[in-house]
């Protein structure tokens, strides 16, 4: 999970291509009032979702060393997608040093973890946000960057050529930070925090 020229190529054409989609949406402010600034960049290929994170917590909290480890407790970001009309979504959660807690669902407790094959093709760079800021002005700022490449075909997902949509949303969060927050990209209308609701997913739209 280490840095490679690979990745640098992959994040200049992500930042060539597309704008950032923000995920600072505070559905709780009273309770989790920390609204660090946190945004994603989306783009494919036809086979693999790519995404870049970039994020500048308040407190840096980054102990999980291990793939289906709490990784939520972290500084965490996190993409919930599924297929509109599925009753099933995935969720795939990196803290920044790139561990992966992953599943499938149809409800929160009803979870099939990604196995070891299935987590190996969830490719994790974890990033230098200051040497990135230093080439991408736009990007000053941030402390933690992350990309991650998805592979459609755990998805059960083909483009065929056509714009796809999907549901889903994008969260930035840390549960055990000395101030704990909750971030969103779609809203989230539910009186206490919780990501795994995909009734309040939005739609995301693969060109």
């Amino acid at each position: 999970m280490k840095p490679t020229d690979q990745a640098d190529d992959i994040v200049n054409t992500i930042l060539a291509s597309t704008t950032p989609t923000p995920i600072d949406i505070n559905n709780w402010p009273a309770e989790f009032p920390p609204t660090p600034r946190s945004q994603a960049y989306l783009v494919h290929d036809g086979a693999n979702i790519y995404v870049l994170y970039l994020a500048a917590p308040f407190e840096i909290r980054n102990e999980v060393t291990e793939d289906l480890g709490p990784v939520s407790d972290d500084n965490c970001v996190e993409i919930f997608l599924r297929k509109p009309g599925s009753p099933r979504y995935w969720n795939f959660e990196f803290n920044f040093a790139g561990y992966l807690n992953a599943s499938s669902r149809v409800t929160r407790p009803r979870a099939t973890r990604l196995d070891a094959v299935q987590r190996a093709e969830v490719l994790r760079y974890p990033l230098d946000a200051a040497s990135l800021s230093a080439t991408h002005s736009e990007l000053e700022g941030f402390t933690h960057a992350l990309l991650v490449v998805i592979p459609l075909s755990l998805l059960d997902i083909e483009l065929h050529g056509l714009p796809t949509l999907l549901e889903g949303n994008l969260y930035s969060l840390s549960e055990k930070a000395p101030h704990p927050y909750y971030l969103t990209w779609s809203p989230i209308n539910e009186v206490t925090p919780g990501f795994h609701r995909p009734e309040h997913f939005g739609y995301l739209i693969l060109q």
